[in-house]
C-alpha cells in the first residue's frame, strides 16, 4: 500500500520541472522507461505522448526515491542486511517489475483479463526475486511482513483484517472514496470489541509523528517544518492516504480503482504543491518525495 502512495507522490516531481502535474504524464514516463527496459512491449498503450526530455529528468529521481522508499520500509521493519536486499532488488530489475505492477492496472486501454494476466505474471517473477534475495541476504522470507505489501497480495491475519475493516468503514462514511455495493467485512470477522475511532485516531497520531521525524531528518528549519505540518492537516493528507490504501484493498473493478486513484491524486496535489511552497528556499526540494506519512 505504501508503495502505491509513494508512486503517486513521485508523479508530482513534474512540479519541480515546471510541467503539468498529472498522473497521465507520470504514467507515460514510467511506461516509456519500462519499454526501454523490455519490461513492457512497444505496443503497450500510453495515456499521453511522453516528453522525452522531461522524462530524462524525472525518471532517475523516481527510481532513486522508489529505492529510498524500500530502504526506509526495510529499516523500519528492522530487517537484517538491508544494503544487501536493496542491492539485490536493484540488480535483478525488481524495481522495474514493481513499477509494472502499479502501472498495468491503471491502463484505460487494456481489457480486465489482460490486466489480471499481466499482473499475475509479474507477481510470480517478483515473488521468485524476493525469495532469492531473502535467502541470499539471510533475511526473513516474509520480509518482516512486507512480502504481501510489496507483492500486493492480501494479508489475512486477524489484526490486519480488523485494521482493514476500520479503515474501509472510515473511508466510506467520510466519503473519501466513491464505491458501490462494497462488503466492508468480507471475512466476517467478529466486530465485538473493535474500537474503530480509537484505531483511526492512534494511526493518525502515529503518521504525523513519522512525518515530523522525517522532516527533522532533512535540512528544514522550524518554520518550514511547522508550515508543512499545518498544510498536512489543512489539506487532510491523512484522509487521502487512507483512501488510497482502502481502494487498493477493496474487491472492486479496475475502472473504479482507477477513477478513485485519479481523484485522490488530484486532492493530494494541493498538499504536495504546498510542500514546495513551504520548502522553496531549500536547495534539495526533491527530497520531499521520500516522506513516509
Amino acid at each position: 500500500m505504501y508503495f502505491k502512495i509513494f508512486l503517486i507522490l513521485s508523479f508530482f516531481l513534474f512540479t519541480v520541472t515546471k510541467a503539468t502535474s498529472t498522473l497521465d504524464e507520470g504514467h507515460s514516463c514510467i511506461i516509456q522507461h519500462l519499454k526501454n527496459k523490455k519490461k513492457l512491449t512497444e505496443n503497450f498503450p500510453q495515456p499521453v505522448q511522453s516528453d522525452l526530455e522531461k522524462c530524462k529528468v524525472v525518471m532517475p529521481l523516481i527510481l532513486k526515491n522508489f529505492e529510498s522508499a524500500l530502504r526506509i520500509r526495510f529499516t523500519e521493519k528492522n530487517l537484517p542486511n538491508v544494503n544487501c536486499l536493496v542491492k539485490h532488488i536493484k540488480n535483478t530489475g525488481a524495481l522495474d517489475f514493481m513499477l509494472v505492477r502499479e502501472i498495468v492496472p491503471m491502463s484505460r486501454s487494456l481489457e480486465n483479463s489482460e490486466i489480471t494476466q499481466k499482473t499475475r505474471n509479474v507477481t510470480i517473477i517478483l515473488r521468485k526475486i524476493l525469495l532469492t534475495g531473502a535467502r541470499r541476504c539471510k533475511s526473513p522470507d516474509d520480509y518482516a511482513g512486507l512480502f504481501e505489501e510489496i507483492l500486493g497480495t492480501p494479508n489475512i491475519t486477524e489484526p490486519v483484517l480488523r485494521h482493514n475493516y476500520c479503515f474501509t468503514k472510515y473511508a466510506i462514511e467520510n466519503h473519501l472514496i466513491e464505491v458501490k455495493h462494497v462488503n466492508i467485512n468480507p471475512r466476517r470477522i467478529s466486530l465485538a470489541n473493535i474500537n474503530c475511532e480509537e484505531m483511526i485516531d492512534m494511526n493518525q497520531v502515529r503518521r504525523e509523528k513519522q512525518l515530523l521525524e522525517r522532516l527533522n531528518e532533512k535540512d528544514y528549519n522550524k518554520e518550514q517544518i511547522q508550515c508543512i505540518m499545518d498544510e498536512y492537516r489543512r489539506e487532510k493528507a491523512f484522509d487521502s492516504n487512507i483512501a488510497l490504501e482502502v481502494i487498493d484493498m477493496l474487491h472492486i473493478s479496475y475502472e473504479e480503482k482507477r477513477a478513485n486513484r485519479e481523484k485522490i491524486a488530484n486532492r493530494m496535489e494541493k498538499f504536495i504543491k504546498s510542500i514546495f511552497i513551504c520548502a522553496k528556499f531549500l536547495k534539495h526540494s526533491s527530497s520531499v518525495k521520500t516522506f513516509h506519512f
